[in-house]
């Protein structure tokens, strides 16, 4: 009888000294409702984690020691290193993780001395943890201690308690970053190494001062694209007060929550948080210094040439586009007599852009969108302006009297049958760049000094003036 229990003993030290070496082959712990077991564990010859949970950037650790444990029911689960006495003793270095062997999240860890000082050492290590039902907890001890000149790696004991007095439902998370309302600024690192931006950003909040504590987070989050965008949907779940979302998208307003879970329940009454990403920092910013300036009145229509070579009623609109963002390739052009009944007209690759056949004495709104490979210009203004009144014979009396123009050689030609007054002329963007007082039926304007481009010319005669375009070559 007594050869019988000697080898039965040996045999279950050859056991734990196997069945520590790695995560796969782990120790099972086995511990009833409302219970206490001791747990001898050898020498620690196992194989480290990778990633540890507790690490030291002078040195790291060589060996370690794995241990499973699978309660049956939820329960509170208390995990106590052994008490040492000396220096020579094992300094435990304990770590709790949960999931698979392949991919393992660290729930908590602790060691020797994390809880005391030098005055009122605490020479245990202890962890306490709320243990679902069928879910497998891996506890984890390494000699990171040792190799920094603490203890010794040979035997030691930990002893796992049990107790079903479970906590109560955890009451809400607080303090979120960001902060309800906070612009985000997008981590467009590969972090991941997929080869794409990850889009992502770092959440982060306060675990509950009320109801028992968490064992993990859900964390909810809105589609800003969706038919409702303020509706939240489940994301995952975290084991702590932290996560990080990718696949944001720039110039987004997203809505975001975290209920505290623990296995009595849910938070009740969590809170709905905000945020708004970034604009895309190539997007372009939106247009400046319209052309008629915003609210202007008495707006000149001219004479101007279509598409087709034939001569059409015109205003030429223009604008600025600040230096920030990326390089604008395009712009979309809308009008409307309403800022709710804009609609797109047309598309130019420059800062201008003529509108046909204004009406008179007509308010119209409008606004342009410029675009570049990082998307489209953000918050872009409304402008407005008023055409001239149709009660004079200014343009009919020209083209009556069959006013003319055209460019030769750096000037202006310009012959009327009326009496010429006076001609000034403005850049595209509404600048007066020259004035000429005129007299008699014809004049040459000298325009060799102005730049290449686009010009508009007023032209008084007898008391009636007529604005057309041209361009210096």
């Amino acid at each position: 009888m007594k050869k019988t229990t000697i080898t039965l003993i040996l045999l279950l030290f050859t056991l734990i000294a196997i069945g520590q070496n790695n995560c796969s082959n782990a120790q099972q712990i086995t511990v009833g409702a409302n219970s206490s077991t001791p747990v001898n564990a050898s020498q620690l010859t196992g194989t480290t984690l990778t990633n540890p949970c507790l690490y030291d950037n002078t040195v790291t650790a060589q060996n370690a020691g794995w241990f499973s444990y699978t309660p049956a029911q939820d329960l509170m689960v208390t995990v106590t290193s052994n008490t040492v006495t000396q220096n020579t003793d094992y300094f435990a270095t304990m770590s709790l993780l949960t999931g698979t062997c392949s991919n393992l999240t660290c729930l908590d860890w602790d060691y020797v001395g994390s809880n005391g000082s030098s005055t009122n050492p605490n020479y245990t290590a202890e962890i306490e943890f709320y243990a679902q039902s069928g879910t497998t907890y891996f506890i984890y001890f390494d000699d990171l201690y040792y190799q920094l000149g603490n203890g010794s790696t040979g035997p030691f004991t930990f002893t796992v308690s049990t107790s079903t007095n479970l906590p109560p439902v955890p009451g809400i998370a607080t303090n979120p970053v960001p902060n309800n309302g906070a612009t985000v600024v997008i981590d467009t690192n590969d972090n991941n190494q997929d080869g794409n931006p990850d889009m992502s950003a770092s959440f982060q909040w306060d675990a509950p001062s009320t109801g028992g504590p968490p064992t993990s987070y859900d964390f909810y989050l809105s589609d800003p694209t969706a038919s409702d965008p303020t509706q939240l949907s489940l994301l995952g779940s975290v084991g702590s007060t932290g996560a990080n979302v990718t696949g944001l998208i720039y110039g987004s307003t997203y809505y975001w929550m975290v209920v505290a879970s623990n296995g009595s329940g849910d938070a009740v009454g969590s809170t709905t948080w905000s945020f708004t990403t970034e604009n895309d920092p190539n997007a372009p910013a939106a247009a400046i210094n319209p052309t008629p300036i915003d609210q202007a009145i008495n707006v000149d229509i001219f004479t101007s040439t279509n598409n087709n070579g034939n001569p059409v009623d015109a205003i030429m609109l223009g604008w600025e586009q600040p230096n920030t963002g990326g390089l604008v390739d395009n712009y979309d052009i809308y009008l409307g007599t309403s800022p709710n009944s804009m609609s797109l007209i047309g598309n130019s690759t420059n800062a201008s852009f003529e509108v046909y056949n204004p009406n008179y004495s007509t308010t119209y709104y409008w606004g342009v969108i410029g675009y570049t490979s990082g998307g489209a210009s953000v918050n872009s203004e409304i402008w407005s302006f008023t055409t001239e009144d149709d009660n004079t014979m200014s343009v009919n009396d020209f083209e009556t009297n069959q006013l003319t123009h055209y460019t030769n050689n750096g000037m202006l030609v310009i012959d009327a049958e009326a009496q010429l007054e006076n001609v000034e002329i403005y850049s595209i963007l509404g600048k007066k760049v020259g004035s000429e007082i005129l007299n008699g039926n014809s004049a040459n304007i000298n325009i060799a000094h102005l730049q290449k481009g686009v010009y508009l010319a007023k032209v008084s005669a007898e008391g009636q003036t007529k604005t057309f375009k041209f361009i210096k070559k």
